[in-house]
């Protein structure tokens, strides 16, 4: 299995002149990996991450560490981004990651470095709340940080609805963070048909104003949607 996952090693390529095959890799492994021992010892974890289980891969720092080191890039970024969620969800903490990668998890995607910037680094620059929509206990760790700025304000929702993470919708609908009908209509923005679903099973308000946003918006989708619903402005302008 270690063999499979190093077929794909950009510094392996440039080491040989020979095809890269499980085979070769294999025989050769001692002369082309200088880390085999230690590789050898997370064999487990390399098994995890090559069947796609990174739930069950303990040594999470030592495999990315190795990952990018050898340049196994598809590997890397699969494993990187499992990471940021984690982090995301105040579930994993960096502490033995060499500050290229970290640096990769903040570039990774920007729609996250800045509450990543803030979550490894402290960095509180341009931080809003909206920065904390990634899962609900970051969402509650923002609240505390910007209580008083948001006690009279709605949260806009659109990083929650751009992920579709569900549980979070919940939370600011439920915690009366943000209207249902600005969920809805967000939704509706973005042409976001799951997260459309899951606020009608749920007894959010939806109306006339929502079907007229989606045509302003163009979400033939979302009309169709809409109509489904059986909302008396949808059938009217539909029909």
């Amino acid at each position: 299995m270690i063999e499979q996952i190093f077929l794909d090693s950009v510094v392996l390529s440039t080491i040989t002149d020979q095809p890269l095959t499980t085979e070769y890799i294999s025989s050769n492994i001692k002369e082309l990996i200088p880390d085999y021992e230690k590789i050898k010892s997370l064999e487990e974890d390399f098994i995890n991450l090559y069947n796609n289980k990174l739930s069950n891969i303990i040594n999470l720092e030592d495999i990315l560490n190795i990952l990018h080191k050898y340049r196994i890039n598809t590997y890397y970024n699969k494993l990187l981004e499992y990471i940021i969620w984690q982090i995301l969800n105040l579930k994993f903490t960096p502490t033995d990651i060499i500050s290229n990668i970290l640096h990769d998890i903040v570039e990774y995607n920007k729609d996250f470095s800045k509450i990543l910037n803030f979550l490894l680094f402290n960095n509180m620059d341009a931080l809003t709340i909206e920065d904390f929509l990634f899962s609900v206990p970051l969402l509650e760790l923002g609240l505390t940080w910007h209580k008083a700025d948001i006690l009279y304000n709605i949260i806009d929702p659109t990083m929650a609805i751009k992920y579709e993470l569900m549980d979070v919708i919940e939370y600011l609908v439920n915690n009366g963070k943000c209207p249902s009908y600005e969920i809805c209509d967000c939704a509706v923005k973005y042409g976001n048909i799951n997260v459309l679903e899951f606020a009608h099973l749920n007894n959010y308000e939806m109306d006339g104003d929502t079907v007229e946003y989606a045509f302003k918006c163009k979400q033939d989708n979302v009309i169709k949607l809409l109509h489904s619903y059986g909302l008396r402005a949808a059938f009217a302008i539909w029909d």
